[in-house]
């Protein structure tokens, strides 16, 4: 079994896990979030105004929102709506 390489030209260890930068942990938030809000989203007409909504949400308010109430707060109201 080989190791798989990493940026650096450093080796992986079989079984090591990745370790997720703050902009991959942001993104997963903001798809976990997303994922709540969806069906009401898919109200919205199909084309532009739509891509238009999910781009705001990724890339101006979903990391504004968190940047003000933290992500660690973010993480446990989600936690509550999952239930």
């Amino acid at each position: 079994m080989s190791k798989r390489a990493v940026p650096g030209g450093d080796r992986a260890e079989p079984g090591a896990k990745a370790v997720a930068t703050p902009g991959e942990k942001l993104q997963k938030v903001l798809a976990r979030a997303g994922k709540l809000f969806r069906p009401r989203a898919e109200l919205l007409p199909q084309g532009r105004r739509r891509r238009d909504f999910w781009a705001d949400y990724y890339f101006r308010t979903g990391p504004q929102v968190l940047a003000e109430a933290g992500e660690e707060l973010a993480d446990h109201r989600l936690g509550l709506l999952d239930q």
